[in-house]
């Protein structure tokens, strides 16, 4: 006879009415897994349009300086990269505040959720309090007013305003990533309440399961299938530590069949670190999980029914996180926070040790005609060709780091003097001039770069980078392909009497 239709009909219907609980907070806890999946992929959108205003800033800064540097031939190729810039960031920054759709790295446009967290907006509202005096400029020079008086005006309200904007960004970038470790951690917390919930309603199905029958045998086999009905991964352990049973799905997440999981120790398919729980599967791999164990009695047999939650796609998203408010979401390539970071700590290593360190300041010429001619898809291929080709030339003790559209830095440390920083620029130029195939096109590009030397040509970290972005302006204006931070160079230097072992020029 059925274990249930044995049972008195309160008892029957009580354990229904468990089963249906049960069953209720199975499905609770997998929604709430879906929505830590959606929320984290929210934030990561979040993160990098964020980081991206951060780069937006300093384009601003850059192309107003080069409208009132440049001459009637280019001023209409930098009028309209000022016009895309300002608008980009203008409408990503109101966005914030209204939602809508952004225009992502590549120039499609993706849906967008505005924040209600009054430090965003607050952040926000103060950036447009700074580009205030901006506005009005920015919209007569975008209708037509391509005036020397307002060209200057532009520049003024930039250079007066980029450190605070950059600051704001920061800000907001460092505020959206703490609203996704907040909400990610109130997550986890309901979560785990509610497998709180389930497993205590589960010990109280064990007893409803103990008071409607006596036999063990049976007793067993229904609690086998209700557990292997069930949405989560379950497993019962004895007071010493043996598997008395598992769930389907935990067969199937850690590759044994019942017979041979219930021949194991607890220690065998579960061990901790200093990040956690990791369960071990029969051919050997791990995957980090998350460990709740409720302890019941069965025929005054203690027992312990434990719950394995696979986090192993959180902690990947959470490392997609991690990289994304740190790299460069195009190239790869270190953003300009890890690269702030690396300066200063490369340059209290100089300052320890007694030798030198050289920034080279690299932007690229001819990128925009490509870009403009070929689209977008193929220019994002030519800065990660280039971006490729850099990171293999340079050693594993450099730092290189896209700084912004079309611009690179790069962090030598340890060398000697300048005449190895010459080797570096003569290695550097051969892989960016280089021909690159895009589709059935082969392109090229050339470089200005400009270079300091710590502690020779300037005296701090700050110092150092603006020095090294003078010079390139300078080699730019001139039509040099490089120049110094001081005039200790005059003319450029044959490969064949630089060779050196520790650059490999790479193309591929």
């Amino acid at each position: 006879m059925n274990l249930l239709t044995r049972a008195p009909h309160s008892n029957r219907r009580s354990l229904f009415i468990a089963i249906c609980i049960f069953l209720l907070l199975d499905f609770a806890i997998l929604g709430i897994n879906l929505q830590i999946t959606e929320e984290v992929e929210a934030d990561a959108l979040a993160i990098n349009i964020a980081g991206r205003q951060r780069m937006l800033s300093q384009q601003l800064t850059k192309a107003s300086l080069q409208l009132h540097q440049a001459n009637n031939t280019n001023q209409a190729a930098y009028r309209q990269e000022f016009i895309e810039v300002y608008r980009l960031f203008t409408n990503t920054l109101f966005a914030f505040k209204t939602g809508g759709q952004v225009t992502d790295t590549r120039d499609k446009p993706i849906p967008f959720i505005a924040f209600e967290d009054t430090e965003v907006l607050g952040i926000v509202e103060t950036t447009e309090q700074a580009l205030s005096n901006l506005k009005p400029m920015a919209e007569r020079f975008i209708q037509g007013d391509n005036s020397p008086a307002t060209i200057t005006a532009l520049k003024s309200s930039l250079e007066a305003n980029n450190r605070a904007i950059l600051t704001l960004m920061n800000q907001l970038t460092t505020r959206i990533e703490d609203m996704s470790g907040e909400k990610t951690s109130r997550l986890r917390q309901a979560q785990f309440f509610t497998f709180l919930l389930a497993l205590f309603n589960f010990a109280h199905i064990i007893r409803l399961f103990r008071k409607s029958s006596q036999h063990s045998g049976q007793l067993i086999k229904r609690l086998s299938e209700l557990l292997d009905n069930t949405s989560s991964c379950l497993l019962i352990i004895d007071e010493g530590g043996q598997v008395c049973m598992a769930n389907a799905l935990c067969r199937e997440a850690f590759g044994y069949s019942q017979q041979d999981l219930t021949i194991l120790k607890r220690d065998a398919i579960f061990h901790p670190s200093e990040d956690g729980w990791f369960g071990r599967r029969s051919n050997g791999t791990h995957f980090a999980i998350e460990l709740h164990e409720k302890e019941f009695y069965l025929d005054d047999r203690l027992l312990y029914l434990t719950t394995v939650i696979d986090i192993s796609h959180h902690r990947d998203r959470e490392r997609e996180l991690a990289d994304l408010a740190n790299h460069d979401a195009l190239t790869g390539l270190a953003n300009r926070r890890v690269f702030y970071d690396r300066l200063e700590l490369e340059v209290a290593h100089t300052d320890r040790n007694g030798r030198s360190l050289a920034l080279f300041f690299i932007d690229l010429n001819g990128f925009k005609p490509i870009n403009d001619t070929l689209g977008h898809e193929a220019g994002d291929t030519l800065l990660i060709t280039i971006a490729n080709r850099l990171k293999n030339t340079l050693r594993m003790t450099d730092t290189i780091a896209r700084y912004g559209g079309d611009e690179f830095v790069i962090i030598v440390p340890a060398i000697h003097g300048q005449h190895e920083s010459d080797k570096v620029i003569q290695c550097l130029q051969k892989v960016i001039e280089a021909p690159i195939d895009i589709g059935e096109q082969t392109v090229s590009v050339s470089a200005s770069i400009g270079i300091t030397l710590y502690p020779d040509q300037c005296s701090c970290a700050e110092q150092l980078l603006a020095t090294a972005d003078a010079a390139m302006y300078e080699a730019k204006q001139t039509g040099q392909p490089y120049r110094y931070a001081s005039p200790t160079v005059t003319g450029p230097i044959s490969v064949a009497s630089h060779q050196s072992n520790q650059y490999v020029i790479t193309t591929d």
